[in-house]
């Protein structure tokens, strides 16, 4: 009788604890598909710019990664991002809405600039200590100043070489001859540095001028 009591007992408590287990499983698979959600729907919002990682690298590769960055870089000098008509008013100065495919916040701008450039860099460019940065975010969506920056010389005849120091360290070299009016008057050569931070590739001396 006390053998029959307790292997009831004992399938009792089975029972009950495969039951708990069930429920905290389910429990436990709902916050797991929550979580995935919100972090799709993060990413959604604010894509991630992973940088490059690449395996090898050629000079065309390179020079459409360098196309890409001076792009970026332009936007804090002579050539302004793409914005809208939509205005805020901060320091005595007018920022205009950007109008980027993946680009919506401040976030969203450093993460871009951190997949092309060194943190060195990127934090030259963003500068959150001056008064009156280029781009700062109002209710959560990026602005921009409306730069409208001149160069006083044409850019043409450019050509570019990819040199190899080292098998994660690579030198971009871009010649040019600037022209004053109808004359060349002065060809100049940048080297930009490009290397192999842990996984991805990025400019770690990106020395600026405008590309026409």
């Amino acid at each position: 009788m006390n053998m029959k009591k307790t292997t009831a007992a004992f399938i009792a408590i089975l029972v009950i604890s495969v039951m708990l287990c069930m429920s905290s499983c389910k429990d436990f698979n709902e916050f797991i598909e929550t979580m995935n959600s919100v972090e799709s729907s993060q990413s959604s919002e604010e894509p991630a710019y992973s940088g490059k990682e690449l395996e090898e690298l050629s000079a065309e590769t390179v020079n459409q990664i360098y196309n890409e960055a001076n792009t970026a870089y332009g936007w804090f000098k002579l050539t302004p991002i793409s914005v809208t008509q939509d205005s805020k008013t901060a320091d005595g100065e007018t920022y205009y809405k950007v109008d980027h495919e993946i680009i919506k916040s401040l976030n969203g701008l450093k993460l871009y600039l951190e997949g092309l450039f060194s943190d060195a860099i990127v934090k030259s460019l963003l500068n959150p200590e001056n008064k009156a940065p280029c781009f700062r975010d109002f209710d959560g969506e990026l602005y921009s100043l409306n730069l409208n920056g001149s160069s006083n010389s044409e850019v043409s005849e450019l050509s570019f070489e990819l040199v190899k120091e080292r098998p994660d360290r690579y030198v971009y070299r871009v010649s040019y001859a600037a022209k004053d009016g109808p004359e060349i008057n002065q060809t100049k050569s940048y080297d930009f540095v490009f290397q192999k931070k842990e996984i991805q590739w990025i400019f770690t001396q990106f020395p600026y001028f405008l590309s026409v």
